[in-house]
């Protein structure tokens, strides 16, 4: 595994301004092939999920540290235009009855073997995660959740 910290000094907000819509269509692009090829093996499902969304949370991460230690009003700028966004593609990954669905799946799948008790926990929590975050609700309950958050 190679550690790569980040170029803190050519993150500006132009640069995340430039690569945020980048991120968020590639990891919507991915999360919807995933949907669509209905993997049920762990590694296909849990690691191509971490794949699809990895660089925009990172990067999306990286915005809020700067907005801690160096806040600026391109900064809060940057957060406001791009925030919505975020929580929407969050919002519509969580909420993906597809990926309840293959999680449950997966769950269901396992194989024994000496990392089984870890595998369960992470889907568990997938599956969990996604109740909570409204998976179940339809029309007018659904649009109110996502409305609060």
């Amino acid at each position: 595994m190679k550690i790569e910290f980040p170029n803190w000094t050519g993150f500006t907000p132009e640069f995340a301004a430039a690569e945020l819509p980048r991120l968020l269509a590639e990891a919507e692009t991915a999360v919807a092939k995933i949907e669509t090829a209905w993997p049920t093996a762990y590694e296909d499902f849990v690691w191509a999920l971490d794949d699809a969304t990895r660089e925009l949370w990172h990067t999306w991460g990286q915005v809020g540290h700067m907005i801690g230690v160096m806040n600026s009003d391109a900064w809060r700028k940057l957060e406001e235009t791009f925030q919505p966004q975020i929580v929407a593609f969050s919002l519509r990954v969580g909420q993906s009855k597809p990926l309840y669905e293959i999680a449950k799946a997966c769950l269901k799948s396992l194989a024994s073997g000496p990392q089984e008790p870890v595998r369960r926990r992470i889907l568990e929590k997938m599956v969990e995660s996604a109740e909570l975050a409204g998976v179940g609700l339809e029309g007018e309950k659904k649009a109110r959740f996502n409305e609060i958050a």
